[in-house]
């Protein structure tokens, strides 16, 4: 098979390199004149011994070509190299790690590799010393910090994260903290996680893109180019984000030491001390801080309580741990950023792409002229897949296509462009500098530059080796110590990791270190809780394992085709199943469902594919690859049946803190390692709303000014020189498209109906087959998922817009709404479970069995103390109704409004004005009252005289307690509870559901007691309800959940009836009445209303804060009467018994 590396690279697109117009191709034994002179000498003739009568052309290729390159970008200065974390990429540090990548190659391992270093020692009954370092933080316990991170490039996004909640953090960098000169690529949506941290304001996070551009594609030899949108398609500038981040660190009291490395590191029972060493200045001596803030001086050692190693793979921490441990894998990368493109076709990206089957390292320099470090390695190293990664660079941006561009209207002749292989670490594999030489000749043809190298101008080399362990992530190996990023290998071994990697985990790894610093848990196996077992993670290796050019020592190869066949069937797949399936792993998530459809559409299309692949990565690591994957659907049942209540119960403060660490930590393992926490943007449903659809779409001929889809397949064009019918880029059909011609794909030929017809019985064969191979029996569950994936949205679209326009189109006539504590909140009540300000949290002082005992009916008999101070909180007339009671109260108005049921006990509904047969008060309020041994009833004046007098309000009758009709526990639900819910539940066309946390039963059944087809929304500040619902489909039904049980919010799930809104209820039912053009009837029945003006809150406030010190004095005078007077009961004052022992 004539492979693409000999001739010209098969884009199937338009050639990013200029023209031959635009730039004229030079004879080939012309020197270049972009390459700079090497250390001021002019570029010389290669010495007549290196060329034997060869053009000079030919003998630039492979090593010398690789030098005199290098050399032109340094001689430009160091301000166009790369810079920040991993120093300047000059030819000397090619050199280096190579040398590096040689000693990985050749390690010893296991016991021949001797024993390890001791850069962390441990001595756990000592007491770590108090720095005297200048400038420490200051704050209780032996230690200057709480937290140090070493490795401050990317440690830093980490460091502000944690400062920004109130923490003692320092950040320890070998060099000056600054970012590399060279973008970073990501997706908007992973910068945007940096603002919903509150690390960046959206200004700050548009005035760090460099560049942006869209589509972006990935294509394999031989199949057909996917391309989809806003995948990687930013290019952010990290010494701003850097920046950025120093600036908010030092803002809350963080500080730098820079210019310092970690020496060594001890870690002792209460804290770790850190050995400093310094860069630039002998024996110590002073470290700036780097022109933010003020010069800190460092000292030879620091102390905190937690260390983060965030020194990536080359971390001497790391090092030790790994010692005698070779990599399962890496991943060798070459590249580099070079201007001279065509700024007009430089708007479009590759995110992985090959031109041709795996060939000798070398091939491709052998076909360019050979030359040292080329042909004559070929034939020792084994083959290699190589594969792409292309980008526009802000290097090249051009008058008019910089900062404010709209996206796709930037221009840049810059373009960044990385080779990259996947292989083992046996002694054989090649260098980077034969990767470079392979480089030199392949990239050009690759960007259809027919000049190859003619004419560009490079501005900075990359290069790197990244290893990956199928044990990742790391376990930490000491108490108080704890890699983080790349250093834990958290990111996915088919990714390079760095920011992206980080981002994605930025969330949940500020969460669970605050938790681990506020509860102490710093030991070993706690910490171990952070970066815990990843099955999506683990399951990813074999991918990795599958696309090496070769997986044995002795250099045995794959079948031809067989990686790019493998990859090629596997991303028309996800692109034939739409963006739910696509992007999440094109993001380093690999999730159960997609991975099972993926896995069943290739069997079919391609069942004699399966052996070759299984021959190729060998048994052992095909029987790994299944158990992780058995665990990757593990994870992915529990999340969704377990997640729920646990994270409800992880959140009341019920738990003692360590407990409530460990299981947050259990329940991040589950939502990450299931992939859980993917969620596709805003605009996900703005190309097709049905699965069909897409499909069509994915592979239909583009029509001329048609949209994009987000994720549409191009073929390959089989011609050399035939443009691309489907190259999104072009805007209109190639004229042979119709006809079958080159590079077509035949026009869809069916009617409709047909085509339905025709993906319903192929998406049935798929799943039957996923029954057959899980052992179904019968494929009920099967047809299950059918129905389900077909299922047409209930709303016209899943937030709040779509709720207002399905009420406007006359469709929701019926609404019920269920509100809880939520709603009330900004009427000044505390809600009941938040820690140290709800409601339950004032109760502590009256030393509780436990915070629900003040609704205990048993307690209440026993001492009606507690509940009596609560209830003159909550007593009606102390707060008024919020705009969440007057939107319910405009919903009956305007006779939409079915019933209200709420859990809340404060009559806010009443004094809204909604009727008392409007409201179902599923837990009672203060409307009534009776007496709990004789029933008689009691007037709610007769209650408020008694509770205000602070005295007990007793039965005129019979003199048994009296309390209103709130219901406790022990108590029966009101009768009308159940008669409405049986009556109005099923009639409901459309729930509403504000405020409440549904961890309460049986008033949290609501929400399935509704219609299969009612519309439900949540309006909450988090997620709650979550159920086994149609999301999990096929694996639901194994698992014998009924559909609908819980909320399904998540389109990879099978979201299509439930609407999410995370935020106070307040503004959302603000916006809600806006969208309904009812913005200026809530005004009015707000201000008819009088809402509490916010000094009426503070003087509420003060009125409880005086309440809770009156009965805090009055406990301590109780206490002092009570005591015994000193010495009583002894005869010498001891408190002992008479007399002695």
């Amino acid at each position: 098979m004539q492979s693409s590396l000999r001739g010209p690279c098969r884009s199937g697109a338009r050639p990013v390199g200029r023209s031959a117009s635009a730039a004229p191709a030079r004879p080939p034994g012309l020197a270049l004149p972009w390459l700079a002179r090497r250390r001021g000498q002019p570029l010389a003739t290669p010495p007549a011994a290196a060329t034997d009568g060869a053009p000079a052309s030919l003998v630039l290729a492979g090593h010398d070509l690789t030098r005199t390159i290098f050399d032109a970008v340094d001689a430009r200065g160091a301000a166009k190299q790369a810079g920040g974390a991993g120093g300047r990429t000059t030819f000397e540090g090619l050199l280096a790690a190579d040398q590096a990548w040689s000693a990985l190659r050749t390690m010893k391992t296991g016991a021949d590799a001797g024993p390890p270093p001791s850069f962390v020692t441990s001595a756990p009954r000592q007491s770590v010393a108090r720095a005297s370092a200048a400038g420490a933080g200051a704050g209780a316990g032996p230690c200057s910090y709480d937290a140090v991170v070493a490795g401050g490039t990317l440690g830093v996004f980490v460091a502000a994260a944690l400062a920004a909640r109130g923490w003692r953090v320092a950040v320890v960098e070998r060099g000056p903290l600054a970012g590399r000169a060279q973008e970073w690529n990501i997706s908007r949506k992973e910068l945007q996680e940096l603002v919903e941290l509150d690390l960046l304001t959206p200004a700050e996070a548009e005035s760090a893109i460099a560049i942006e551009f869209n589509p972006v594609r990935a294509g394999f030899a031989g199949g057909k180019d996917v391309w989809t949108k806003d995948i990687l398609n930013l290019g952010v500038k990290p010494d701003r984000l850097v920046q950025l981040m120093r600036a908010k660190l030092e803002a809350t009291g963080g500080k730098v030491y820079e210019c310092v490395q970690l020496g060594g590191v001890e870690v002792a029972g209460d804290g770790v001390t850190l050995t400093l060493t310094s860069q630039t200045a002998p024996g110590g001596g002073a470290a700036p801080s780097g022109g933010v803030g003020a010069r800190v001086q460092f000292a030879s050692s620091l102390t905190t309580r937690l260390l983060l190693d965030c020194c990536g793979h080359a971390s001497p921490i790391v090092r030790q741990l790994r010692w005698g441990v070779k990599p399962d894998g890496v991943c060798l990368v070459v590249g580099g950023c070079a201007r001279g493109f065509d700024p007009e076709a430089n708007t479009t990206a590759d995110i992985i792409y090959t031109c041709g089957d795996a060939r000798p390292v070398g091939a491709a320099a052998a076909a360019g002229g050979g030359g040292p470090g080329g042909a004559s390695q070929a034939a020792q190293a084994a083959q290699a897949q190589y594969f792409w990664e292309a980008f526009p660079a802000a290097d090249g941006l051009l008058p008019g296509g910089g900062a404010g561009t709209r996206a796709g209207e930037w221009r840049s002749d810059a373009r960044t462009t990385y080779m990259f292989s996947y292989m083992d670490a046996q002694p054989s594999r090649p260098s980077l500098a034969q990767l470079f030489a392979d480089y030199w000749a392949a990239m050009p043809e690759y960007q259809g530059r027919p000049g190859g190298l003619e004419g560009l101008e490079f501005q900075r080399l990359l290069f790197g080796c990244f290893p990956t362990y199928k044990d990742s992530p790391l376990r930490p190996g000491f108490d108080r110590v704890l890699q983080i990023g790349d250093a834990s290998g958290i990111q996915s071994p088919l990714s390079f990791g760095g920011f992206g990697a980080l981002t994605r985990h930025l969330r949940r790894l500020t969460d669970a270190l605050h938790d681990a610093l506020d509860s102490d848990a710093l030991s070993q196996s706690e910490l171990a809780l952070v970066n815990a077992y990843n099955p999506g993670l683990s399951s990813a290796w074999m991918l990795q394992r599958a696309m090496m050019g070769s997986t044995s020592p002795d250099g045995a190869q794959p079948p031809p085709g067989l990686i790019n066949k493998m990859l090629a069937g596997n991303f028309a797949a996800m692109a034939g199943m739409g963006d739910e399936v696509l992007k999440p792993f094109l993001q380093d998530v690999i999730q159960f469902g997609p991975l099972m459809r993926t896995m069943a559409n290739q069997v079919v299309q391609d069942p004699g594919f399966v052996p070759q692949l299984m021959a190729h990565v060998g048994p052992a690591a095909l029987a790994d690859w299944l158990l992780h994957v058995g665990a990757l659907g593990g994870f992915t049942a529990l999340d969704a049946a377990a997640g729920p209540p646990l994270r409800a119960l992880a959140g009341s403060g019920a738990l003692p803190p360590r407990t409530r660490f460990a299981l947050r930590r259990a329940l991040d393992a589950l939502k990450y390692g299931s992939g859980a926490d993917f969620k596709l943007g805003s605009d996900r449903r703005s190309s097709s709303s049905s699965s069909s659809a897409k499909r069509r779409a994915a592979m239909s001929p583009s029509l001329p000014h048609e949209p994009l889809s987000s994720a549409s397949v191009a073929p390959r064009p089989h011609s050399d020189d035939a443009p691309d019918a489907h190259d999104p880029r072009h805007g209109v059909v190639h004229p042979h498209a119709a006809d079958g011609g080159a590079g077509a794909v035949p026009a869809e030929q069916r009617q409709p109906a047909e085509a339905d017809e025709a993906e319903e019985a192929e998406l049935e064969q798929l799943v039957q087959l996923l029954g057959q191979r899980l052992a179904l029996g019968d494929d009920g569950a099967a047809q299950q998922l059918l129905q389900q994936v077909k299922r047409p949205l209930a709303l016209p679209s899943l937030d709040l817009r779509g709720v207002a326009e399905y009420i406007k189109s006359g469709k929701a006539r019926r609404i019920v709404t269920m509100t809880g504590a939520g709603t009330s909140v900004s009427a000044g009540i505390p809600d009941f479970r938040t820690p140290g300000t709800g409601l339950y949290s004032q109760l502590e002082r009256f030393a509780l069995p436990e915070p629900e005992a003040v609704f205990s009916i048993k307690f209440f008999k026993k001492d009606p103390k507690p509940f009596h101070l609560l209830a003159k909180e909550l007593f009606p007339g102390n707060f008024k109704p919020t705009p969440t009671h007057y939107f319910i109260r405009l919903l009956h108005d305007k006779g939409l409004l079915l019933r209200a049921f709420t859990q809340n006990i404060d009559s806010l509904e009443h004094e809204a004005g909604l009727p008392a047969s409007a409201v179902v008060a599923a837990h009672g309020n203060f409307d009534s009252a009776h007496c709990i041994r004789c029933a008689a009833e009691h007037s709610l004046a007769h209650v408020k005289a008694a509770v205000f007098a602070d005295e007990i309000c007793t039965c005129t009758q019979c003199g048994g307690l009296v309390k209103p009709d709130i219901v406790f526990f022990g108590e029966q639900l009101p009768d009308r509870f159940y008669e409405r819910m049986e009556a109005d539940l099923p009639r409901c066309d459309l729930l509403l559901v504000m405020g409440t946390s549904l961890v309460v039963h049986p008033f949290a059944s609501l929400i399935d007691a509704v219609p299969d087809d009612c519309p439900r929304v949540l309006i909450n500040r988090e997620r709650v309800g979550e159920g086994m619902g149609g999301g999990l489909g096929l694996l639901s039904s194994l698992l014998g959940a009924r559909g609908g049980g819980g909320f399904v919010f998540d389109e990879e799930d099978g979201a299509w009836r439930d609407a999410l809104y995370l935020g106070d209820c307040d503004d959302a039912v603000a916006e809600l009445a806006e969208l309904l053009g009812w913005g200026d009837d809530l005004r009015a029945l707000i201000e008819a209303g009088g809402p509490p003006t916010e000094r009426q809150l503070q003087q509420q406030r003060e009125q409880r804060e005086q309440q809770q010190q009156r009965a805090r004095e009055q406990e301590q005078q109780r206490e002092q009467q009570e005591r015994p007077p000193a010495g009583a009961g002894t005869g010498d004052g001891s408190g002992g018994p008479p007399g002695g022992a």
